[in-house]
């Protein structure tokens, strides 16, 4: 599961070539903006990366660690990969674990036409503690501002965050605020494929109904909270990878 700005050429998902997606089966046209991805595939091809101004934060209040780097690596169902990004290991507070990715960090794709791609936007992502989600909060001028993925809990590892994608996407768009969850229709198609347990069903549909009241009402931590990860984010370059060709 992963935020605004252009589609990255070979990862189109079916998408047509004007990179809009078809109306969703079953929903009111016009409900549905242009299919966007997260920052993950947010990624400039074309020229140096944008200069962005950087957010107005507050102040964290967290127990901070030492920056690390860090894999977050998103896995199917079935064990196939999906994903992964290279990013810096913050800190932890009450809401879980929060990992930056500066503009340009390194992500691997284990589909479409290119492997490997640079984020477009400062971010810092939140992998709570036991929720069945995590969560990517985008730097402006990205139009997205929070992007979550609807996952198993994380398994964490020396160096490495591995989750499991259960395709719904919940997003909050700059700057009206509007509140969507996207890709219920690929949900459903692996859960018969795939066969998710029906606890996994249960868990994964709650969550997003969960998402979609907390950042539709702004309950923490989508509110400010984040803000100060931002700041504690702030002046951070990408960290380097061993083989930045590879994949996950």
């Amino acid at each position: 599961m992963n935020s605004d700005g252009e589609i990255p050429a070979g990862h189109d998902h079916g998408l047509g070539a004007a990179g809009r997606a078809p109306a969703a089966k079953g929903k009111p046209a016009g409900t549905r903006p242009p299919r966007v991805f997260p920052a993950d595939t947010n990624c400039d091809r074309s020229g140096p990366l944008p200069a962005e101004p950087p957010p107005r934060c507050a102040p964290v209040a967290a127990s901070l660690a030492p920056v690390d780097r860090v894999e977050l690596v998103l896995r199917k169902y079935d064990g196939r990969p999906h994903r992964s990004v290279t990013g810096l290991r913050l800190g932890d507070d009450e809401h879980g674990t929060w990992i930056g990715t500066p503009r340009g960090s390194v992500v691997r794709f284990s589909y479409g036409a290119s492997p490997v791609e640079h984020t477009r936007h400062d971010a810092v992502r939140l992998i709570p503690h036991d929720g069945w989600w995590m969560a990517m909060f985008l730097a402006e001028p990205s139009t997205q501002e929070i992007y979550c993925d609807v996952t198993t809990p994380a398994e964490h590892s020396p160096g490495r965050i591995t989750v499991i994608d259960l395709d719904i996407d919940v997003t909050r768009f700059r700057p009206d605020g509007r509140v969507l969850i996207e890709d219920e229709d690929e949900f459903d198609q692996h859960r018969r494929e795939f066969g998710y347990p029906p606890e996994m069903v249960t868990r994964a549909t709650a969550a997003a109904a969960h998402l979609h009241n907390a950042l539709t009402r702004a309950d923490e931590p989508f509110g400010t909270h984040a803000l100060g990860w931002m700041t504690r984010l702030g002046g951070a370059t990408p960290p380097r990878t061993g083989n930045p060709a590879a994949t996950e």
